[in-house]
């Protein structure tokens, strides 16, 4: 039942679990019931089976879940009497009966996570993922006492453990753990391992091929060794972004599933469902957002389940209903940076297409080739799906192909494709990029033309030709994205119809947004002027050319009528901006209704 008082109060008495990714650790924290993943799991009858989400969908809670259930208790290295139920007997698995609960603390557990593998060397990851291993080790210190135990097994249990075994002793250490648990316990083990695919990203992006040839290689024993044909194996439970296929990291590998965005069965339990944020807001007494709640954070489809993004909704309700783009700002993007770094022209227009609020039906394979991404681009469409910066919303089967139209799931996503745009116009790094954008954004919404403009020619004196500015279109993109760096509560369109005809960026107060009522509609017409040769030796003669330009842009906006959506949304203020620009040259004019 929701608590009274404010919603400051309400989380002080039921805190949110941001930061929280051991289940055992929830306590009185808000906790959104997905242990009914556990009886899936037992139902299914699969031994391995691998989850592929985006990053910050819940994949670490959901593992240390099933570790906390399936786990015989340990406590700082040694067995432990503690009743490990009580973190169940009140959630949803309790109620299924004995079947279930049988299960409960009755496996010993392997559990890793490689999310924190990101240096910069081959080297550096394997020592990471050395210590890794050998803490998981140490985790299991019972064993260097075991009767069960040989004398061979405890030294090479030590070794792992104590940090002083070879290279190859690492690639066989998972399945030589299992044996030993099994040896212990009479009990086949359980094997969970968050983030698998983390050490190959890294070394992936770090555009060395030695690094990631050889991460594959030592990726590829690590797993099969302890997942093909491993007698210890009760099941084994991965999660990761993506399953790296054609690298062999699971060859040999037919007793595993892989249950991507695009499956049905455990759809409901990465991220909230619709049913799941409506009762998260209703507990904290905010449902009058849910439409901006959706907005910002909802879109997700996964199988046929409507999803909505866990890390960006907490934030949300943390910051008392403040919508920004928490999820896009947890990492560097690097990944979809990569990816749209290599796009060609056709795809710069699909991009802009995208922003826009168009689709593109592609061809999706799930299995990721990271070297393909540089050429392919249907292994750049289905990486930036499975990464959660791109949502089907459409699938077909077509000769044994997937086909699944894609769009942008939401406003916090568009959020990064803006401002990849700026990034690339851009020789400066990205906290000068939005620093300039800040700069455009304060004056634009002054109706400072004279600063607009002047801000412009600064950042277009410092632009590397990425799209190269030859077009209208060009300069249409370049200016979406400094307004999405920089601009919120607003909805920022391009290529919008209003009036007689289209507009090239339209921007509408959000009507939920705070002192929405105070800001004013603004409409931008762009256009673009090839400079003749007299132009080009006389800056003055050009000038001339571009103010007229941008009159012409100013008086367009009048003629075919742009501001009446604007007026028909309440806007009580609207303020109209005609720009012009050639290279990097720019002018901007403006008038307000």
């Amino acid at each position: 039942m929701p608590v009274n008082g404010t919603l400051n109060d309400k989380i002080r008495q039921t805190p949110l679990p941001l930061g929280i990714d051991i289940f055992a650790n929830i306590g009185n924290c808000y906790y959104t019931d997905k242990t009914l993943l556990v009886k899936d799991i037992i139902d299914s009858g699969i031994q391995t089976i691998l989850f592929t989400r985006p990053r910050r969908f819940g994949k670490t809670l959901a593992m240390t879940m099933l570790q906390s259930f399936f786990e015989i208790p340990t406590d700082k290295g040694q067995l432990s009497e503690e009743d490990t139920s009580k973190y169940f007997r009140h959630l949803k698995i309790w109620q299924q009966g004995e079947k279930y609960t049988s299960e409960q603390g009755k496996y010993p557990v392997i559990m890793l996570s490689f999310k924190g593998v990101k240096a910069s060397s081959f080297e550096e990851n394997i020592y990471d993922m050395k210590k890794i291993i050998g803490t998981e080790y140490q985790r299991h210190e019972y064993l260097r006492e075991s009767g069960s135990l040989n004398k061979v097994d405890k030294e090479l249990f030590s070794s792992i453990a104590d940090g002083k075994a070879e290279e190859s002793d690492y690639r066989m250490s998972l399945l030589n753990l299992s044996q030993f648990l099994y040896k212990h316990h009479g009990q086949k083990a359980i094997v969970l391992i968050d983030e698998y695919d983390k050490p190959i990203q890294t070394a992936w992006e770090s555009h060395d091929d030695d690094f990631y040839d050889k991460m594959i290689v030592f990726m590829r024993a690590l797993m099969v060794n302890v997942l093909k044909t491993n007698p210890y194996l009760h099941k084994g439970i991965l999660t990761g972004i993506t399953r790296v296929s054609k690298e062999s990291i699971f060859s040999g590998l037919n007793n595993i599933i892989v249950d991507t965005i695009l499956d049905n069965r455990y759809s409901e339990y990465f991220g909230f469902t619709q049913q799941e944020t409506d009762e998260m807001l209703s507990f904290y007494g905010i449902d009058d957002k849910k439409a901006e709640v959706a907005e910002w954070y909802n879109g997700y489809v996964f199988g046929n389940t409507e999803i909505y993004n866990p890390w960006s909704l907490l934030k949300y309700v943390e910051s008392e209903g403040l919508a920004l783009p928490y999820w896009v700002n947890t990492s560097d993007n690097k990944l979809v940076g990569d990816v749209l770094e290599n796009i060609g022209n056709e795809d710069a227009e699909i991009l802009k297409d995208f922003i826009s609020g168009g689709t593109i039906t592609q061809s999706i394979d799930t299995n990721i080739i990271y070297p393909e991404l540089e050429y392919n681009g249907e292994a750049a469409y289905s990486l930036l799906l499975q990464s959660g910066y791109l949502k089907s919303v459409g699938k077909t089967i077509s000769e044994g192909n997937i086909l699944c139209t894609l769009k942008i799931p939401n406003r916090e996503v568009q959020h990064i494709y803006l401002k990849e745009i700026v990034n690339r116009f851009l020789r400066t790094d990205m906290p000068r990029a939005v620093n300039a954008a800040n700069s455009f954004s304060t004056a634009m919404l002054t109706r400072n033309a004279a600063e607009m403009q002047k801000t412009l020619q600064k950042l277009l004196l410092s632009t590397c030709s990425y799209f190269d500015l030859t077009e209208e279109k060009d300069y249409q993109n370049f200016m979406l994205g400094l307004l999405a760096a920089s601009i919120y509560g607003y909805d920022i369109k391009g290529n919008r119809e209003a009036g007689h005809g289209r507009t090239d960026i339209m921007m509408k107060p959000k009507a939920n947004t705070k002192n929405a009522k105070r800001l004013p509609g603004i409409i931008i017409e762009i256009k673009h002027h090839e400079a003749t040769d007299k132009e080009q030796a006389d800056p003055k003669l050009l000038e001339k050319t571009l103010e007229k330009s941008a009159a012409e842009a100013l008086e367009q906006i009048e003629k075919m009528a742009y501001i009446e959506e604007l007026k028909s949304a309440g806007c009580s203020q609207i303020f109209k901006f005609g720009t012009s620009f050639s290279g990097k040259n720019a002018k901007v004019v403006s008038k307000s209704s």
